[in-house]
């Protein structure tokens, strides 16, 4: 048999799983087209001895419960992420987006010099 990698198999395996799941209601995710929100879900899976994967279920109300040491350093990090793949595109740090623009600014006088 040969070795097993969690990245290359398990998580691809994973990622297809939930592809198909949500590419299977996407009609039904958002009816109105409402922009502005977004959705948490919950994935289970179990994985076998053969080290195929299955999906148990999918919530669309998962448990964010801080229940285990794994679970203290995983929820925040998953939450904070959701956050800055919706609400920070909405709503850009002022700070960051200011910085950026100085850094393009700084970048477009260097080329100006340059030439």
């Amino acid at each position: 048999m040969k070795p097993i990698s969690v990245r290359d198999d398990l998580v691809e395996d994973i990622k297809f799983i939930i592809v198909k799941t949500i590419d299977s209601v996407k009609r039904k995710l958002d009816p109105n087209k409402r922009t502005g929100c977004f959705e948490i879900f919950g994935y289970d899976f179990m994985i076998d001895y053969d080290f195929t994967v299955w999906l148990i279920e999918a919530n669309t109300n998962p448990c964010l419960d801080e229940s285990s040491g794994i679970l203290k350093r995983i929820l925040p990090r998953m939450l904070d992420d959701a956050f800055k793949l919706t609400i920070d595109r909405d709503f850009p740090n002022p700070l960051i987006c200011d910085k950026l623009e100085l850094a393009h600014q700084i970048k477009n006088l260097k080329a100006q010099i340059q030439t």
